[in-house]
């Protein structure tokens, strides 16, 4: 049976960890240079929550606390997302792109 949209994206939604794992993320952080300090907005969390409003149906960005269960600003999370590099992104961009090709 083919999964569909909706179930593929509730299957990333449920457990967005297993498909941009934490060790990914802080591997691809290291290669472009990233330096972080260990807070509750780390990269990879800062990642995670960069991607749950596209899977939540454009939810706020006030309601991700709530969707994560952690206490947080919206200030403080627009911070840790702004310390994000562009490169970063981008690699994980690439990576994302490179893992799920087709040939």
């Amino acid at each position: 049976m083919v999964p569909t949209l909706a179930a593929a994206l509730r299957q990333i939604r449920d457990d967005i960890a297993a498909v941009l794992s934490p060790d990914t993320l802080r591997s691809l952080c290291e290669q472009v240079g990233h330096t972080w300090r260990e807070r509750i907005l780390d990269p990879v969390t800062t990642i995670h929550l960069f991607v749950l409003p596209i899977l939540h149906r454009n939810t706020a960005v006030a309601h991700l606390p709530r969707l994560t269960g952690r206490e947080f600003s919206v200030s403080a999370y627009c911070q840790a997302r702004a310390r994000l590099p562009l490169a970063l992104l981008e690699r994980l961009l690439d990576t994302l792109v490179q893992s799920h090709s087709v040939t």
